[in-house]
């Protein structure tokens, strides 16, 4: 397990990160992008999967579990708090990093804002 996962960033609640996080994160270093893996922003209760230096918050929605409704929900609040606080907000879907890949999206929607 990566450092970045095992040092309790989840809070005791996932065990290792999913095969989509470890996509996007393995495309970031191989990219050679700082970022940080599972952060929380001082002030805010909820982690981002990703944030990418100095201000892009990356939420990583798989696609079963971030379609169900509470899901829903709480992802729009979360892009809402990111927005509102001055973050560059982006979501990757579980679909699109499948397939067209991590670092595609990484170069289309990330290396832009740097």
């Amino acid at each position: 397990m990566k450092k970045r996962w095992a040092d309790g960033c989840y809070d005791g609640v996932f065990l290792s990160p999913t095969s989509i996080e470890v996509d996007v994160s393995d495309a970031l270093d191989l990219l050679g992008i700082p970022h940080k893996s599972q952060f929380r922003p001082k002030g805010y209760t909820r982690i981002f999967d990703e944030f990418v230096y100095p201000n892009i918050l990356i939420e990583l929605q798989g696609d079963y579990w971030h379609s169900l409704p509470h899901t829903r929900r709480r992802d729009a609040e979360k892009a809402t708090w990111a927005i509102q606080q001055g973050y560059c907000f982006l979501e990757f879907w579980e679909c699109d990093i499948r397939n067209i890949g991590a670092e595609h999206l990484i170069d289309r929607y990330i290396i832009p804002f740097l």
